[in-house]
């Protein structure tokens, strides 16, 4: 199948990218921080909340605001703690805490009174998804999607791509996260963007202070028993070609949750959202049908 080119072009990730600039939505923290969301507050009873991966932010979604997804469904995208215009804490004890970051998506989906919404995780947005799910449960959600989600603890899913660049994104000198960065976004996708969209995906880590990124990683992952214990729909969508995140991270996730929906997306890598974004969308909406029609 042919992919339709990024609608995201030069300057991509910045509110300019979005032809219909989405409300930007203040919501406070269970610890009393500021959080930003962006809204496209369309009259539906279709909500997706999209929640971003590690070291980026909800500008990520451009694509999806700017296509048909976003005109027949309303979309909700939060910049999580420490990431975007969101707040960044410096202490450690803002992000160890997986019911910190469960509520937040739960003050979220509060502030905008979004009814029955489908969850929807990339990458290390998957993981907030599930700390939410820990905690409040799935009865509030209509279903669950997970892109290249990252849900295991298992080293054996992990990309080397990832392995090598991960280290350097976490240096205390510039310079090295830099190149960090630059490896990381160029591993995102199976065939090369254009040069503008790399570099505003770089620019996206870039924002991410030093001393955030070293309190943000190393919470232990133990989502097994969540995962066993879902009730509502289930889709997994992998890259079948992520070098991040290796497509057994998502197969191996499939004998957990036995009633979820695997699907391995040819062509693509990590960032399957901007990689092929109508195909992404189609999937979303196909989910979506199933649900109203009793999936």
């Amino acid at each position: 199948m042919h992919k339709a080119p990024p609608a995201c072009e030069p300057g991509d990730l910045s509110p300019l990218a979005f032809e219909t600039p989405p409300r930007k939505r203040r919501f406070r923290s269970s610890d009393n921080r500021n959080l930003i969301a962006l809204d496209n507050e369309v009259e539906t009873h279709r909500t997706f909340i999209l929640v971003h991966g590690l070291f980026q932010n909800s500008e990520v979604w451009c694509n999806q605001f700017n296509g048909q997804l976003g005109i027949s469904a309303r979309l909700i995208a939060p910049d999580l703690r420490g990431h975007g215009a969101s707040a960044k804490p410096d202490s450690i004890h803002a992000y160890e805490d997986g019911r910190l970051w469960a509520d937040d998506l739960h003050n979220l989906i509060t502030a905008t009174g979004a009814q029955n919404p489908v969850l929807v995780g990339w990458s290390f947005g998957a993981r907030v998804i599930m700390d939410y799910l820990r905690h409040y449960g799935d009865a509030s959600v209509a279903g669950l999607v997970f892109l290249g989600g990252y849900l295991l603890e298992d080293p054996a899913n992990l990309g080397a791509e990832l392995l090598n660049s991960f280290p350097k994104m976490l240096d205390e000198n510039v310079e090295l996260r830099g190149e960090g960065d630059a490896a990381f976004v160029n591993a995102m996708f199976a065939e090369p963007p254009k040069p503008p969209l790399l570099d505003a995906l770089k620019s996206v880590c870039g924002n991410i202070p030093y001393i955030v990124r070293r309190n943000m990683v190393g919470r232990i992952l133990d989502y097994e028993d969540v995962m066993a214990g879902l009730r509502k729909p289930v889709l997994l969508l992998h890259g079948e070609e992520d070098a991040l995140m290796l497509p057994s991270m998502s197969q191996n996730v499939s004998t957990i949750i036995p009633h979820a929906e695997l699907k391995l997306i040819s062509g693509c890598g990590h960032a399957l959202f901007i990689e092929d974004a109508e195909r992404f969308d189609q999937h979303l909406q196909s989910f979506v049908a199933g649900l109203e029609t009793g999936y």
